[in-house]
């Protein structure tokens, strides 16, 4: 049975009724000259059962009236939770979403924090944790989702609206942030609450509906595709160099950048890349990238160009097996890497449009090269590792003017004026005929010269017209066609249309002419 009770509650006073001493302390059973004081407590507590049987005790309010509607309202509750009936996010509604001592970083004041309130965005970072997530994604994770959240003042599940968010993310691009850095907040959020209803702590999503705002207006750093030339002069330009970046010399900078052009790998990528990732004399050759640096966390395996190989197997002897290729921290500086040797080359580092050309617009070239070398998209999708091809195909495929006029190019002639070639002369009936005589009518012919008899005619067999067919069969256009087309008549009987009350002999048979060679 459930019942209500309010306990005694103890507490310590000075002879003139303070809970503190002139220090500020508060006065406990030790403080010399203290009174115990024992009165009930101002609130009232409930005892019952819960779904599963276990005894609970649980503060209600200091109102008894309101604390008995409580009492009933938890022992209602439990009844239906106890036959499947109960509702299953009340308990995720009554953990925050943040730890309050470590904004569920994991530590507070440099020590480890339990998170005692199991708080949602915790247990969120844990599971990215586990999935195996490199330390930095894991940061930006839940350092964008807590910033949302404490900015919108979000402390438990049931605050979460989507007006909030929007008006916080508007503030912060009003403050300088860009509209991708701000759609990347946005994305953070929403992968949360989409885990939250996953993971069956929230009944639905109320930020589905938001999507990002299109950054393509506000980029400040659009890429561009460098052309054959400026990659080849690159290449050059690099393994001539005398300048070493963060342990890059000018030589291990080409092939670097032969590998970037080649292959399409991310600067991250090309960083964690060790002499056994290649497998060289395989058919055909290879380089194998470990899931926890890709993008999207799949083992990657991409072919290497003919070229490329054999350059690479002239390059890789001598590397230590256990190190990276291309050791150091170059990657995190790789565009200011690579701007020293665009310099060199003559190629500018922003052009006339605005668009850059960082390292990782090398990978921008290589997509942009297979389309123009005639792979297809699906295909030019899977090498690039893109789940979307329409980031492929509207990203990463620069085209030009003159990609764009050599596919028009392509278009058959419709406009010809030349009225002497063998198609136009088939297709007027003048083919064969002296060019002084083609404005007369003649025979069609059809693609192949030969004539094509689509011609419908009557042969008459009485009546005052009956001479007219013998005379058309007799002209010399329709002699040289006599060979090639037979006449085909009706049997004797009864013909559609044919009036029974007239004598047949008076009626038109119909004669089809059909070119028979």
């Amino acid at each position: 049975m459930a019942s209500m009770f309010r306990p005694n509650v103890t507490s310590y006073t000075l002879p003139n009724g303070k809970h503190r001493d002139p220090e500020g302390q508060r006065v406990t059973k030790n403080t010399p000259g203290a009174i115990k004081v024992s009165k009930p407590s101002p609130i009232w507590y409930g005892r019952y059962k819960d779904a599963q049987g276990a005894h609970r005790k649980v503060p209600l309010c200091s109102d008894k009236t309101a604390s008995k509607q409580m009492l009933a309202k938890l022992v209602t509750d439990a009844k239906l939770a106890s036959h499947g009936l109960g509702d299953p996010f009340e308990e995720h509604r009554k953990r925050p979403l943040v730890c309050a001592a470590c904004s569920s970083v994991g530590k507070a004041d440099g020590k480890a924090c339990p998170c005692p309130a199991r708080p949602h965005l915790t247990d969120y970072r844990r599971l990215l944790e586990s999935k195996g997530n490199v330390a930095g994604h894991v940061y930006h994770c839940r350092a964008r989702v807590g910033a949302l959240l404490s900015g919108c003042r979000f402390v438990w599940m049931g605050d979460i609206e989507p007006g909030p968010v929007l008006e916080w993310l508007a503030a912060q691009r009003g403050a300088g942030m860009s509209v991708s850095t701000s759609n990347g907040y946005l994305v953070a959020l929403r992968s949360f609450t989409k885990w939250l209803v996953k993971d069956r702590r929230m009944a639905y999503d109320p930020l589905a509906h938001l999507s990002g705002i299109n950054a393509k207006p506000y980029l400040k750093h659009a890429r561009r595709a460098l052309d054959e030339a400026e990659l080849r002069r690159l290449l050059i330009m690099a393994g001539t160099s005398t300048v070493t970046f963060r342990g890059i010399t000018g030589p291990d900078r080409r092939i670097l950048y032969a590998m970037a052009m080649g292959t399409g790998l991310r600067a991250s990528e090309l960083a964690s890349v060790h002499p056994g990732a290649f497998n060289l004399s395989d058919s055909p050759p290879v380089v194998n990238v470990q899931a926890a640096y890709t993008k999207n966390r799949k083992e990657a395996t991409q072919p290497l160009p003919p070229d490329l190989a054999e350059a690479l197997r002239g390059y890789l002897p001598g590397k230590a097996a256990n190190v990276p290729v291309w050791p150091g921290t170059w990657n995190v500086a790789a565009a200011e890497m690579l701007r020293i040797d665009l310099k060199a080359s003559g190629i500018a580092y922003r052009d006339a449009m605005g668009l850059v050309a960082d390292f990782h617009a090398l990978r921008h070239s290589y997509v942009t090269l297979l389309g123009r070398s005639g792979v297809s998209p699906r295909l030019a999708q899977e090498l690039a590792r893109h789940s979307d091809i329409r980031l492929t195909m509207n990203v990463y495929t620069h085209t030009g003017l003159y990609d764009l006029a050599g596919a028009v190019g392509q278009l058959p002639a419709l406009t010809t004026t030349k009225t002497d070639s063998p198609d136009v002369q088939a297709m007027t009936g003048t083919y064969g005929r002296p060019a002084e005589d083609r404005s007369a009518p003649g025979p069609r012919r059809d693609q192949t010269g030969a004539p094509a008899c689509v011609n419908v005619r009557h042969v008459e067999t009485s009546g005052p017209d009956a001479h007219m067919g013998a005379s058309a069969a007799k002209s010399p256009e329709n002699a040289g066609n006599k060979t090639r087309c037979d006449e085909v008549r009706q049997p004797d009987t009864k013909l559609p249309g044919m009036d029974s009350n007239h004598d047949e002999e008076s009626q038109n048979l119909l004669c089809y002419r059909y070119t028979t060679g």
